[in-house]
């Protein structure tokens, strides 16, 4: 009997073990303490379909791959831009205040939408497939001069 299923606890399991001179009964009992002491993210691996896991992954990722590049990523790079962009602004101009946080949040913002927003997918290709990408393509992003790394 599968004590696994039958709701049998370790402790029991390994009693019976200790206790059992049957050999097959002590690998029946090895094989359900060991299933017992897999946690509910482990089990799914051992019941995974992986052939059909990964003809799934394939399918997604050539869907995705079609749709990489439309001119919605764009748009939406360029509204992170401006946004960025207000940031810095508004950050570099209420630096002339008294210490509030509407300059710290503001230079903040744009540092950490420069890195994370930009940046970061601009140099892992994000942007490659998409249209009229520019200077925001992994190859130009940030190539060249001092300068150009520095705008970039």
């Amino acid at each position: 009997a599968d004590l696994l299923t039958s709701g049998g606890d370790q402790k029991i399991v390994k009693a019976l073990l200790l206790e059992t001179n049957d050999p097959d009964l002590a690998r029946t009992l090895r094989r359900d303490l060991e299933k017992m002491a897999y946690t509910e993210t482990e089990k799914c691996y051992h019941n995974l379909d992986y052939n059909a896991f990964g003809a799934e992954v394939t399918a997604l990722g050539k869907k995705l791959k079609q749709d990489c590049g439309d001119i919605d990523n764009m748009k939406h790079l360029r509204k992170i831009l401006r946004w960025r962009d207000a940031a810095m602004v508004i950050g570099v101009l209420s630096m002339a205040l008294p210490l509030n946080t509407l300059t710290v949040v503001a230079l903040s913002t744009w540092t950490y939408a420069s890195w994370t927003m930009v940046a970061h997918h601009t140099c892992h290709g994000g942007y490659n497939r998409a249209p009229n990408a520019g200077k925001y393509k992994s190859k130009k992003f940030g190539a060249g001069s001092t300068f150009r790394r520095l705008a970039d």
